[in-house]
């Protein structure tokens, strides 16, 4: 993940297929793994957003799992 928040392509094309959808305002960023053994315990991990602020991330688990973790900004004075 931190190839993905730090925006890294090249290291997530190394382990992951990529498939980009929706547009500027709201995005959704899919990794599949590349690697067999890693695609047995990992399906998709999907990073959705808008703009250039991450707001989703949602693994999808092969045994049918998923967890799914919500960001939101900190409210600044």
């Amino acid at each position: 993940m931190r190839g993905t928040l730090a925006g890294k392509r090249e290291a997530l094309e190394r382990n992951y297929a990529l498939h980009l959808s929706g547009d500027a305002d709201d995005w959704t960023l899919s990794l599949h793994p590349s690697d067999p053994q890693i695609a047995e315990f990992v399906l998709r991990i999907d990073v959705s957003g808008s703009g250039g602020q991450v707001t989703t991330i949602e693994y999808l688990q092969a045994d049918g799992d998923r967890s799914s973790m919500r960001i939101t900004p900190l409210d600044t004075p």
